[in-house]
């Protein structure tokens, strides 16, 4: 290796949890990275039978919040003894801790530090906290070498609010398999109650966070469900907020099922099925798959459903969704009730300054009563959809990624 080759390093909090733990996992088989380091202990997705993982501590998804953030300087010090003597180096990092460590790392050694961004901090950072937390990336992406946020709308709103120049800024969405994500769909015997699969439902794949906004769904749900009586709500996922959702519906008259406190049976309203190891299966056979978010970076799940043929209806929330599902208007524009495109419907986004705002809920009740009253729609938007999703193919979006690190390298 010669004295000006650049060597490649990711940085990551851990490979457990969410979509960019287990993206990064997939483009580790791909991207020139001589090493790679986690904060924390905890490994799911990334095959340590190929790649050497180095961890900087024993910090796991149980450790504090706060004791992360707090043992920041104690992360970059232990990356800085590992890295001590090294040239030409470039860190990857992806994950806000990640960014803190790199950017501290950064007075001990030079190196050229690269972020991958995978939320939208102008909606995720509120309050006295937040706007902390903006004045330091505001810090941390102006000393950085590039930014590379994972959807379009992102790019624009973090230059917009770091200032950040666009030749220092471009945008890499998420990959997916699209053959892995299809051949584990069609796995029924996965789905815990085959039965279910022939029923008519709207499913929701989330973490119950109160982000998600799963109870302005059950609220819309139950608006509609007279006019649509066989019609089931499903929803995947566990979370804080769950056993919250399962009182709301509950107290909404809705007939509500929750996995392993009661037999299943087909005549429920809404399913409460927790953490399912596949839920492709569930997004294969669903009539809808609703998204009522109220932010998001590049939605995971909303791509994989709509590769497995399930029509999205989604929160036209400020990043992700609206380039997905209507890629061809303006991304900086939000739907004022609902909007209606070819790949799917956006709904007016929540009032996170107002949850209790009933016309949010309206919205999502006239949307879903416009989509099941028009089956000819339905199966239009399914029609425009494996087009649609084609720029989001892992092999696509690897060359986005070679093309950048070379640029970077040079």
């Amino acid at each position: 290796m010669s004295n000006t080759t650049k060597q490649l390093i990711l940085l990551i909090n851990s490979f457990e949890g969410g979509g960019a733990e287990r993206q990064f996992s997939i483009l580790a088989d791909y991207l020139p990275f001589t090493a790679i380091y986690c904060i924390e202990s905890t490994n799911v997705y990334l095959d340590e039978s190929k790649h050497a993982v180095h961890y900087l501590s024993t910090h796991n998804n149980k450790t504090r919040s706060l004791i992360k953030y707090l043992s920041t300087p104690y992360y970059a010090y232990k990356l800085y003894k590992q890295l001590k003597g090294k040239k030409n180096i470039q860190v990857l990092s992806v994950l806000e801790r990640a960014h803190l460590v790199s950017y501290l790392l950064s007075f001990f050694m030079k190196i050229d530090h690269i972020m991958s961004f995978q939320l939208s901090h102008k909606s995720h950072y509120k309050g006295i906290s937040g706007s902390v937390l903006k004045f330091i990336f505001k810090k941390v992406t102006q000393r950085s070498l590039f930014s590379i946020p994972n959807s379009y709308a992102g790019a624009i709103e973090m230059a917009e609010l770091y200032q950040i120049p666009s030749a220092k800024i471009t945008a890499i969405p998420n990959g997916y398999n699209f053959e892995e994500i299809q051949t584990r769909s069609l796995l029924n015997h996965e789905s815990p109650f085959s039965t279910l699969l022939q029923q008519p439902y709207i499913l929701c794949v989330a973490r119950f966070l109160g982000q998600k906004a799963q109870d302005k769904l059950i609220m819309a749900f139950s608006n509609i469900k007279k006019a649509h009586p066989g019609l089931k709500l499903v929803f995947a996922g566990t979370g804080e907020k769950m056993q919250a959702c399962i009182d709301l519906s509950m107290s909404l008259s809705l007939k509500t099922f929750v996995i392993n406190q009661e037999p299943y049976t087909d005549d429920h309203d809404v399913y409460f099925l927790g953490f399912q190891k596949n839920p492709l299966v569930l997004m294969k056979h669903a009539s809808i798959f609703a998204f009522p978010t109220y932010y998001e970076g590049l939605p995971n799940a909303l791509i994989e459903a709509m590769i497995c043929g399930a029509v999205p209806v989604s929160s036209d929330c400020p990043t992700g969704p609206r380039e997905i599902i209507a890629p061809d208007t303006q991304l900086t524009t939000q739907a004022q009730n609902y909007e209606v495109s070819p790949n799917g419907i956006l709904i007016a986004p929540f009032d996170a300054n107002n949850p209790d705002k009933a016309n949010g809920v309206q919205a999502w009740t006239d949307a879903l009563n416009y989509l099941l009253d028009h089956p000819s729609l339905v199966a239009n938007i399914q029609s425009h959809l494996p087009s649609r999703v084609a720029e989001y193919n892992m092999n696509v979006i690897i060359e986005k990624w070679n093309q950048v690190i070379a640029k970077l390298a040079k």
